[in-house]
């Protein structure tokens, strides 16, 4: 056994947005409900839960980054998925387009009711709504979706085969638990934040790109 420490650096912000060029966020918070840890890739199996606070915990990441610790069985482990809840709160660390203004908070619904959410502990399976909900979001080496990539692959379902290129998020490193080893969970959206058009009438809108995951 391993006690790891999860350190969360920045946010997981609009992993539905194509933003890659701008400023990074001074400020990124939700609420975090779960954090579970896999080591198959498409996320399946019995998890290591490292984090579950049922009324759920309102955190900033970029300012308080870290959740705390866990016992983790060694082994390697390839998925992370994470609930929390989709409506999200940024704050620019600068002005950057038309829509970005440095200090100014931005509210955003990152999953609608054109989104499909696969629960992680019960496979089950709905739609967003266009107010608030709790979501899941997956995290593999599985998955091949990293911030450059466009289309829209979905964030909230757990990929289906190594190399998806539609389901999940790319973890571009796994975790390996052995012995005395430990590790970072490391988020970064440095410069998402960016002006994009995505609005629901397709007007400029202050977004954000979706980050780069891994363990360090």
């Amino acid at each position: 056994m391993q006690r790891k420490s999860l350190l969360l650096l920045i946010s997981f912000l609009l992993l539905s947005s194509t933003a890659e060029a701008g400023v990074s966020p001074s400020s990124a918070s939700w609420t975090l409900y779960k954090v579970n840890l896999y080591t198959s890739g498409d996320c399946t199996g019995t998890p290591e839960v490292v984090f579950n606070e049922t009324a759920g915990t309102a955190l900033d990441f970029v300012t308080n980054p870290t959740i705390g610790t866990a016992t983790v069985t060694d082994g390697t482990y390839n998925c992370v998925a994470i609930k929390l809840s989709d409506t999200v709160t940024f704050v620019p660390s600068a002005d950057e387009g038309t829509s970005c203004t440095s200090g100014t908070s931005y509210t955003l619904d990152v999953c609608d009711s054109s989104w499909t959410v696969t629960d992680a502990d019960s496979a089950a399976t709905s739609s967003c709504t266009d107010s608030a909900d709790s979501i899941w979001i997956y995290i593999s080496t599985w998955s091949a979706v990293t911030s450059t990539s466009t289309g829209s692959p979905n964030s909230f379902a757990p990929p289906t085969s190594d190399g998806d290129e539609s389901n999940g998020i790319q973890l571009t490193s796994a975790l390996t638990v052995a012995g005395t080893t430990s590790g970072v969970f490391v988020i970064d959206s440095y410069y998402k934040v960016a002006t994009t058009a995505t609005g629901t009438d397709g007007a400029d809108e202050c977004g954000m790109g979706r980050p780069t995951f891994g363990f360090e």
